[in-house]
């Protein structure tokens, strides 16, 4: 059933909804909008046929039910719960009429009147008035036919006169009763089969992609965890190695800017050094004292003393210069190989972190940045540096 179905059918609660099959006192109960339009469409189909004298009275009735049950629908359909209360309750109102020219098909009175219609409206005409004593029934006692169907509704409503008939009718109406309820059921056994068939299909359709979207879900989740699992891991790694490394890098920065000052510190010494010894060389240039103012004839002890003296002082400035100059070049270089090693415990963390590093690289890397510097002040002072292979391999895995 469908919502739209579901929504409808609310008009029927709080309704009294049993309907007697006039005239006989055969209970019906509507509990689906649906099971109301069908009677009455059976109603209005079963008297369609009556277009002449009494009978038609009833198709009439019939059809002004059914004219108010379209108006329910309309209304429903306009979403006005209003009108579409005040036709049902009409429609329902004219059902429990139980009087004529209420008159139902299922009833035993109902199958007689349109038999004798089938004869002649006259019949019918005849019938409907002696069974429903309407007034003025004899007006037409003159006609034959009007008076044949006065008997004949004499004899049905007098089983004691006519029981043979009127069993031989109960018979025909069993029989009609049979047939529909046999009809029924075989109507309700085909849509019952195709609707365990349907939903058999469904389940296993259904079945189907939930096992499809389970197995997806299970893969995708299996992968989705080792991928986080290998993640974790290189994290952890990382990590770790960063931990390891952290005091290193905070010494090497330092170092970094510690030699970078000593060595502007030891060019400026070497600078101001240079700058004093060419001043007190032009100065003893300049104003050349008597004791070097010497000549092969002249020269004496006191002359090779100066002379001496001149020469160890030039020596001496000399030295200091190329010390200054060398203890500047040496911090410059202890300057940028910390910056290097500093640069590099970055990169290789950064490797670590993305996997692309293998453990003998790792062995490699940790030993160039862990080797003891080269402070240049020394001839033969070398220690492990990392090759050149190694380096362009670095680069390598960087820009990838």
């Amino acid at each position: 059933m469908g919502e739209k179905e579901i929504n409808i059918d609310k008009y029927l609660e709080n309704k009294d909804t049993k309907i007697l099959l006039f005239p006989e006192k055969i209970e019906r109960e509507i509990t689906t909008i649906n099971q109301l339009k069908n009677l009455i469409d059976g109603e209005v189909e079963f008297w369609s046929q009556c277009n002449e004298g009494k009978a038609t009275e009833i198709r009439n009735y019939f059809n002004s039910i059914k004219s108010d049950l379209n108006y329910f629908f309309n209304s429903y359909n306009q979403n006005n719960k209003y009108n579409a209360e005040d036709y049902l309750n009409r429609v329902l109102n004219n059902l429990r009429y139980n009087r004529y020219p209420l008159v139902f098909s299922d009833t035993q009175i109902g199958k007689f009147i349109l038999e004798q219609y089938s004869v002649s409206y006259q019949y019918a005409n005849a019938a409907i008035e002696y069974i429903f004593n309407i007034s003025n029934s004899l007006s037409n006692i003159s006609n034959k036919e009007y008076f044949k169907g006065l008997l004949e509704a004499y004899k049905y409503t007098n089983q004691e006169i006519a029981f043979t008939k009127l069993e031989d009718k109960f018979d025909e109406s069993i029989l009609d009763v049979k047939g529909k309820i046999i009809k029924t059921h075989d109507n309700l056994y085909k849509v019952s089969k195709e609707y365990h068939q349907n939903l058999v299909q469904s389940y296993n359709d259904f079945s189907d992609d939930i096992s499809n979207w389970r197995d997806e879900i299970k893969s995708e989740v299996e992968t989705y965890l080792k991928d986080k699992v290998n993640t974790f891991k290189d994290l952890e790694i990382a990590y770790k190695e960063k931990l390891k490394l952290e005091a290193p890098i905070d010494y090497w920065d330092k170092l970094y800017n510690e030699y970078n000052k000593k060595g502007k510190t030891w060019t400026g010494i070497a600078v101001f050094t240079s700058v004093i010894m060419m001043m007190l060389l032009m100065l003893i240039l300049y104003n050349i004292p008597s004791q070097l103012n010497v000549n092969l004839e002249s020269f004496n002890l006191q002359s090779l003393r100066a002379t001496l003296i001149l020469a160890l002082l030039v020596s001496i400035g000399i030295y200091l210069i190329r010390l200054f100059v060398k203890l500047a070049l040496s911090s410059y270089h202890l300057s940028r190989d910390a910056k290097e090693r500093y640069q590099l415990t970055y990169v290789y963390l950064s490797l670590i972190n993305e996997g692309k590093i293998s453990e003998q690289d790792r062995t490699i890397v940790l030993q160039a940045l862990f080797s003891r510097a080269d402070t240049g002040l020394l001839k033969g002072d070398s220690s492990p540096t990392l090759p050149d292979g190694m380096l362009n391999q670095l680069t390598k895995m960087t820009m990838n």
